[in-house]
């Protein structure tokens, strides 16, 4: 999901089933894939959220959400749609 901000989206990502290695110690390895979208502020990252495995909540710039859904997708996400 995603909210518009001014110049800013904001994002929540919940997954499961990711491979540990992959995500990274505190989803570290995608948050490092995500800086490759832009400047990557408001990081947050939980274990065991709402059903989910994961949750992770950031910002980027207006327009990054396909390289959002590529970068999710380069730590192990499948059939990722942003939107």
């Amino acid at each position: 999901m995603k909210r518009y901000g001014v110049f800013f989206d904001a994002f929540i990502v919940r997954g499961k089933g990711f491979h540990a290695d992959m995500l990274g110690k505190d989803g570290i390895s995608l948050r490092n894939q995500l800086k490759g979208c832009g400047a990557l502020t408001n990081w947050g990252f939980e274990y065991n959220k709402d059903g989910w495995e994961w949750k992770a909540t950031f910002t980027q710039p207006l327009g990054q959400a396909r390289c959002v859904g590529h970068a999710i997708q380069s730590v192990g996400g499948q059939n990722v749609q942003c939107q």
